[in-house]
């Protein structure tokens, strides 16, 4: 991102397309949804509804949680 929009500003038309594809494909590889917000400023809310419109299919809250499965139990 370049620049931050001013907080509760509306992002539409083009500029919003632009940042469906940039929060989608920094999500897709890796990121998530609470780092997208502080990174850009935004509200939690505001990038999970633009990951919504995007299409990306979301992650489980919590992050990887397979260590908890799979750790030896004494």
């Amino acid at each position: 991102m370049t620049t931050h929009p001013t907080k509760g500003r509306h992002i539409t038309g083009k500029e919003r397309q632009k940042w469906r594809r940039r929060m989608a494909n920094r999500y897709k590889h890796g990121s998530s949804i609470q780092q997208l917000a502080n990174l850009t400023g935004r509200s939690y809310s505001f990038i999970r509804r633009l990951l919504m419109e995007s299409g990306v299919t979301m992650r489980s809250p919590g992050g990887n949680q397979r260590w908890k499965t799979t750790a030896k139990r004494w």
